[in-house]
């Protein structure tokens, strides 16, 4: 009995012990036979052509049209106090006016909501293109003068402005004189902005125009030329929408990887490019400050033409971490930049709004579908990506889900797609390796003849506790009478009946026989 009870005690010390080993070693979360039909997929990861299908639908054209009439005063330069005047007997100029202000901007709510920037749908917008147009012609012309330019540099030297401060000096000017021009500007216009339908046949702008959203003003900054703050929203009356993230946490780093995508008039090469953005990838050249230093610009290498300003620029997650505002230009002096202000401005705004923003449907379902099928979870990818084609979205992206489909059935027919627990275990399986492997055997081994050793200790238990223990002894007289008698050829039978007439009691005679 002693020999049994150690046996098992020993089994069942030294199976506690491995187990103990194992979530030591593995800890609770990786123990290699814990959640063996649950599915464990890798995080996801975007390439270019993931990134480009993933956002292109919630990227927009917007169309700002003004109508109307605008009043232009006449004005000179005045190169002794660097301004300009408005002579009163000189009679304003007054233009009639029916043209578009274009622009890019992206989807960040189902119902509605667009970013983009404030020089795109502002009502200042127009009269302030007009004012630097016309400053900058002005310029040109009073700068082939001799004169002036001798006049203007004597005006420097008085003001102790160096050479190599010149440049500075005269776009700080300009911008100076640029806001005091347009000011005077009167206008009598009516606006009308437009956001294009992505899934509109049409190739004719005037047709976009007319099956395009209607769009009202949420949220416009009229004073972005000075605070640079050029972030505006506007909504339209639609549903179901594709969206971007634009909660985009993290720094932002110089080189760091960046894609950007709008609408730029360069990108469009014929008549059926309405409807089609210009996506480009680039990386983050440089983190300026802005002219107050209130914030920093993000710098890109990426092109940004005309058209693409209220665009977003987004990081390797297909997360919006700037809006795309405004592009240098290369001329004589070297390649053009693209500037974006950072996401965390507009979503300042959006906060100050009370406008909460959750991934849309398509987003959920796009993301779930790649992640499934990168981790060959085939069927649950279709399931997903069926889902994404019911928003609304544009035929080539349509066209694109439909790619990911396809390449899901072959893996699906390759018989390489994991989709039943069965499929489950044999990669957890394949996971687990030789070393786990030898280790369940041992624990499978250690427990079943854990299991064994111990029911085998319960009967024995049992027999004792029924034919008696310590608590029933049994005559020694009587159990020599019966070991001599089975030796000299008596069965119990008889022996029970010899006991019997000598005056032994029937229990003492059971315990006896069973001993």
């Amino acid at each position: 009995m002693r020999k049994i009870i150690l046996i098992s005690t020993s089994s069942l010390l030294l199976l506690l012990g491995v187990i103990f080993l194992c979530f030591h070693l593995y800890g609770n979360n990786s123990f290699p036979f814990s959640n063996i039909f649950k599915a464990e997929l890798t995080p996801l990861a975007l390439n270019q052509q993931d990134i480009s299908n993933l956002t292109k639908p919630a990227v927009v054209s917007i169309y700002n049209q003004t109508v109307g009439d605008v009043t232009i005063p006449y004005f000179e330069f005045d190169w002794d106090k660097l301004d300009i005047v408005f002579p009163q007997d000189k009679k304003p100029t007054v233009k009639s006016i029916n043209d578009y202000v274009r622009g890019s901007g992206f989807i960040i709510s189902e119902d509605g909501y667009i970013l983009t920037n404030s020089h795109v749908v502002s009502d200042l917008a127009y009269p302030r293109t007009i004012a630097y147009q016309l400053l900058e012609t002005a310029f040109k012309k009073a700068f082939d003068s001799p004169a002036v330019l001798k006049q203007l540099e004597v005006k420097l030297k008085d003001m102790n402005v160096k050479s190599t401060d010149a440049e500075q000096f005269g776009v700080d000017l300009a911008l100076r004189l640029g806001e005091k021009l347009m000011s005077k500007i009167t206008v009598n216009v009516s606006q009308k902005i437009i956001v294009l339908d992505n899934s509109s046949p049409s190739d004719k702008l005037s047709d976009a125009l007319d099956q395009g959203y209607p769009a009202e003003i949420t949220y416009v900054n009229n004073n972005y030329f000075s605070d640079e703050k050029d972030v505006a929203i506007i909504k339209i009356p639609a549903t179901n929408l594709p969206t971007l993230n634009i909660n985009a946490d993290g720094e932002i780093n110089n080189g760091q990887e960046i894609y950007i995508y709008g609408y730029p008039s360069s990108g469009q090469f014929n008549k059926d490019d309405i409807s089609e953005p210009t996506f480009t990838p680039g990386s983050v050249s440089g983190l300026k400050d802005s002219r107050a230093k209130s914030f920093k610009v993000i710098q890109t290498d990426a092109k940004v033409s005309p058209g693409s300003s209220g665009g977003p620029l987004l990081n390797t997650n297909g997360a919006v971490i700037g809006l795309l505002t405004y592009a240098s230009s290369a001329g004589t002096s070297g390649d053009a930049f693209g500037f974006a202000i950072p996401i965390s401005i507009a979503n300042d705004i959006l906060k100050e709004k009370n406008i909460t923003l959750k991934d849309s449907a398509w987003t959920e379902h796009f993301k779930s579908g790649l992640t499934y099928l990168q981790n060959n979870r085939c069927e649950k990818a279709i399931n997903d990506f069926k889902i994404s084609r019911g928003v609304e979205i544009d035929p080539s992206t349509q066209g694109n889900i439909d790619s990911y489909i396809k390449t899901c059935t072959e893996i699906i027919s390759s018989g390489k797609s994991i989709d039943t627990p069965f499929d489950e275990i044999k990669v957890k399986l394949n996971k687990i390796g030789g070393l786990y492997l030898l280790l369940g055997g041992l624990i499978i081994t250690i427990l079943g003849l854990a299991v064994y050793i111990i029911r085998k200790l319960l009967k024995k238990i049992a027999s004792y506790e029924q034919v008696g223990g310590p608590s029933h002894p049994v005559n020694p007289d009587l159990l020599n009478y019966i070991q001599t008698a089975r030796n000299s050829g008596l069965s119990d039978e008889q022996i029970n009946l010899n006991l019997k007439a000598t005056g032994w009691s029937q229990e003492e005679i059971t315990l006896g026989l069973k001993r």
